[in-house]
């Protein structure tokens, strides 16, 4: 019932309304005061009239404000489910034409009377603030827009009108996940607010309550709960702990802590919210209840499947009470409880339920309507579980036909039902049906992917692809079970085009833009994230909806269009990295020679009937030349082979010790179909990336490294871009070695790194190779962030990374707070650096000096310019190693340092001696300098080399290099 396509942003008021006339409210005005009218002796006189009406509209805008809590247009509500919205739909349709009137009364003011600015900068905030609530976004942005153009004309922007109007247009591009103009909006009515009434209020308060939210939404936590945090703080001060902005920011607060995993302290603030809004804004209101929705989610994801339940059904009762048993809020829940339900197994409630919130829709809003398109599509996904097959396909096609109808075939609600049908028929066995909607639905996904991402910030790109990726795992579960050539074909090239997907460059892109002089570029960019964004947002809304706001979808898109282009004139890195042409299981086969072989591993779950399991399948593609479609072996013992196979391999190299069932267990079913291939491009996947192949011993007594080179690759897709050119005329090299770490002997040292490096540096150049080279003292962070991309960058130091930072862990993990390490493995990766003893005090603080804190993360790493560097190599103890994750690698240093552009990269996966590591960088550089080989054959010739001097491969297995 889980639906993987829920907007990125889930904040505010998430409302559907519709529009009516101005005429209607007018003559209502009119007839309510018709007496006052009648009965004055002035009543010829204009001013008096418009006086009357004057104080009936103002009057009325007033109660209509009270049909709302009085926070919501000022603080943004977290919340994490919809609920509610249906209720807030009924409100605004009760008062839509009073706030149109305000557009009325404004293009048509009396022309004999003298404007008055501040008064129509006022009506336009407060119809903004409404039609917002409304879910009018188009409406809220022009009136709230004219608002501040109003004061911004008159000078009035010192007037808190104007600073609230600039906070309801943050609001508002925050609900429609336009983030960067968020972000502008919201942060210069905090400073406006501060500038002009001080940071001590509750208008402060609000704006950093907002700022926070966005910033959770925006992936950085730390900031949000900075924010939160102080914006408590003042709230407490002005407006109390019995209040409605109190209970707000405790809710926003669990909601961040939530989401970094925080569980137990985001319980205790939402409980606590719960009891202050049960006063300030009462047990009936709608916040209350979406709050103690939010509570029961909470307890959903950390799977105490009853507490959620208690919630659940005591939200339901105050929505029955207050509403009664027919009302679409009433469905809504019954819906959420259905999907609890399925999880805890309480089968023989979910269909009595889904039925129930059938039918209320049906009579709400009849059988064409989005609400009832998706309960019949969960129930018909629960007749599929059940295998009451002919009622599931019944429902499902109902479904997928409503949503056509009425969503159109760029919603993602309508993909879902495709998908729904080929989940259906693979699981009936109705194979070509299952395969022809999954080919459709696979093609849509990737369009969103090309459309959307290039946009997208890393934290954005992350809450997407964690939407999407169910999908691809689900498709490749099928795809492996029913290996038809169509179907391994677009498995694989589904693979190349998602592998390493949030590694791209856009990101680089986007800070290289935002970063420069060209104030015109940079204007120009914002834009284009802004259309991109507000087309994502709309994408998500109904026909009806978009008709209703008057939303031009085709002239959005054509404006995209313009706007990308010029971008593109303007911009190479900008044309580079969003033109990227997809790369396919042909292009690569062409690549290839007789000799030569791809072997690509895919990590992924197995999914079952309505769920994924928590077993791992490996499906290893292998591609020769010549071949009609991808050669596939699967690994089901997904599960054995991260778990024990991969704790044997590394005790065995560990402890020096013959290993005869490693390649068995890894690599046997693989090489069998590589008919003696002597060269293997090879991008791995999950435990493949902590394993050196080249140390896997065949029965005949031989190391593959013995009998094949081997080339590693972030992706496949790789091959597919042209090799990086040696700088003939003035290659350069920094080498960083033998740091002074300090004086407490906490950190060994490495006497064995000095000989290394000035080893290499008189190597590089006496092959005219410009290079920096820095031991001890000099050995710092700050130097390594001035270089600016070397063709060969080496550094030789300790490496760290810190496997898991504990949740009661109370100090600081090198200077960096503890639940923003929990949640970044790149800033629990790194190096040390010369100072790094002293800086580290007992409780993970770091002392910064000039030259550095003498801790280099992995996240800082990133940061550098390595855009033409050849080589970069962490000659350092499991340089290698990080967070693995399936599908997207390891993140650690070898992340960063991808990132940041180096082409080819030389990690290593244990720890090793100093002699067998100076022997092997020497040969390494040697062969690569002098020889001219390309990296790869060096590198292989200087293991070679190092293997006849030290047989055994924890000595010459260690290294890795990733690249070409």
């Amino acid at each position: 019932m889980q639906n993987y396509y829920k907007p990125l942003v889930m904040c505010g008021l998430l409302l559907i309304f519709n529009c009516v006339s101005v005429n209607a409210q007018l003559g209502n005005v009119i007839r309510d005061n018709k007496d006052k009218i009648n009965n004055t002796k002035n009543k010829a006189k204009g001013g008096y009239i418009k006086d009357v009406l004057e104080g009936a509209f103002n009057e009325k805008i007033r109660n209509m404000r009270g049909d709302y809590d009085t926070a919501n247009f000022s603080y943004t509500v977290a919340l994490t489910d919809n609920a509610g919205m249906f209720e807030d739909a009924e409100k605004f349709e009760k008062n839509k034409s009073t706030l149109l009137l305000v557009y009325d009364r404004a293009r048509n003011a009396d022309k004999n009377l003298q404007a008055n600015p501040l008064q129509d900068a006022q009506d336009w905030n407060q119809v903004g603030q409404m039609m917002f609530a409304g879910n009018k976004f188009k409406l809220a942005e022009g009136a709230l827009g004219r608002a501040k153009r109003i004061c911004e004309n008159n000078s009035l922007t010192n007037h808190p009108i104007y600073m609230q109007a600039v906070a309801g247009l943050g609001l508002l591009y925050h609900t429609l996940g336009r983030l960067t103009e968020a972000e502008q909006m919201t942060s210069q009515a905090m400073f406006q607010r501060g500038q002009t009434l001080g940071m001590d209020n509750s208008a402060y308060a609000s704006s950093m309550n907002n700022l926070a939210v966005l910033y959770k939404d925006m992936g950085n936590y730390t900031e949000a709960e900075k924010m939160i945090n102080e914006a408590t703080t003042l709230v407490i001060k002005h407006e109390g702990k019995e209040s409605t902005p109190y209970a707000i920011v405790l809710n926003n607060k669990a909601i961040i802590l939530q989401t970094v995993g925080r569980y137990e302290e985001a319980e205790t603030l939402l409980k606590q919210a719960l009891e202050v809004a049960g006063g300030g804004l009462r047990k009936k209101s709608n916040n209350y209840q979406r709050l103690l929705i939010n509570l029961a989610l909470l307890y959903q994801v950390t799977n105490r499947y009853n507490e959620a339940e208690k919630a659940y059904l005591q939200a339901i009762e105050i929505k029955e009470k207050r509403l009664g048993n027919n009302h679409p809020d009433y469905a809504h829940s019954l819906n959420n409880l259905a999907a609890l339900y399925m999880l805890m197994g309480k089968y023989e409630d979910v269909e009595q339920l889904l039925l129930k919130a059938k039918g209320i829709y049906e009579k709400k809003f009849g059988i064409e309507h989005p609400a009832y398109a998706t309960t019949i599509s969960n129930l018909g996904k629960f007749y599929r579980v059940k295998e009451r097959y002919d009622e599931a396909e019944r429902l499902l096609n109902q479904a997928l036909d409503i949503r056509s109808k009425t969503l159109g075939d760029k919603h993602p609600a309508y993909t879902e039902s495709k998908e729904d049908l080929a989940i259906l028929f693979w699981q009936t066995k109705r194979l070509p049906e299952a395969t022809r909607l999954y080919l459709e639905v696979m093609d849509k996904i990737d369009d969103f992917i090309q459309a959307y991402f290039p946009a997208m910030s890393e934290a954005e790109k992350e809450k997407y692809w964690a939407q999407l990726r169910p999908t691809y795992l689900r498709f490749y579960n099928f795809a492996s079970q029913n290996p038809s050539p169509k179907l391994l074909e677009e498995m694989y090239n589904n693979h190349l085009l998602t592998k390493a997907l949030l590694m791209s460059e856009t990101s680089k892109i986007r800070q290289q833009i935002l970063q420069g002089a060209d104030q015109d570029l940079k204007k120009q960019y914002l834009t284009w994230v802004a259309q991109k964004e507000a087309l994502a947002k709309y994408y998500n809304l109904s026909r009806q909806e978009i008709q209703d706001q008057g939303i031009n979808l085709d002239s959005l898109e054509r404006a995209t269009n313009a706007t990308e282009k010029l971008l593109s004139e303007r911009s190479e890195a900008f044309r580079q990295g969003t033109s990227g042409q997809r790369a396919s299981f042909k292009a690569l086969i062409a690549k290839l020679d007789a000799q030569s072989a791809i072997v690509d591993l895919v990590q992924f779950p197995v999914f079952e009937k309505n769920a994924f399991t928590d077993q791992n399948t490996y499906a290893a593609f292998i591609l020769k030349q010549g071949q009609a479609e991808p050669e596939l072996v699967l690994l089901p013992n997904g599960n054995d082979l991260d778990g024990k196979f991969f704790k044997f391999y590394r005790a065995s190299i560990r402890a020096r010790k013959a290993d005869e069932m490693s390649y068995k267990n890894f690599w046997q079913p693989i090489d069998e179909r590589l008919n003696g291939k002597t060269k293997l491009y090879l991008s791995l996947d999950g435990t493949y990336n902590q394993i050196s192949i080249a140390t896997l011993k065949k029965p005949n007594g031989k190391y593959i490294i013995d009998e094949q080179s081997l080339v590693l690759l972030t992706n496949a897709k790789d091959l597919l871009s042209p090799v990086g050119q040696r700088n003939q005329t003035q290659p350069s090299a920094f080498l960083l070695g033998f740091p002074d770490y300090g004086t407490r002997g906490t950190i060994s040292a490495l006497p064995g790194t000095k000989v290394e490096v000035e080893k290499i540096a008189a190597l590089l150049k006496q092959n005219n190779y410009v290079t920096t080279m820095l031991l001890g003292k000099q050995a710092t962070e700050e130097a390594i962030k001035q270089i600016q991309s070397p063709t060969i960058l080496h550094i030789a130091t300790h490496g760290f990374f810190i496997d898991d930072v504990k949740d009661d862990f109370s100090g600081m993990v090198f200077g960096i707070q503890p639940d923003k390490a929990r949640q970044n493995p790149l800033l629990r990766s790194g190096l040390f650096l010369a100072g790094a003893e002293e800086a580290i005090a007992e409780d993970g603080q770091l002392a910064k000096t000039e030259a550095g804190s003498g801790v280099f993360t992995a996240y800082e790493l990133m940061n550098l310019n390595l855009s033409d560097t050849q080589l970069a190599a962490m000659s350092a103890c499991e340089t290698g190693l990080g967070d693995i994750k399936a599908g997207e690698g390891v993140y650690g240093l070898q992340r960063a340092l991808q990132i940041a552009g180096a082409q080819n990269i030389f990690m290593s996966l244990w720890q090793v001696s100093d002699q067998a590591t100076v022997d092997l960088m020497v040969q390494l550089y040697g062969y690569y300098v002098k020889e001219k080989l390309s990296m790869s054959e060096a590198f292989r010739k200087a293991q070679l080399a190092l293997k006849a001097k030290n047989p055994e491969p924890y000595f010459w297995g260690a290294f890795v290099l990733i690249g070409r």
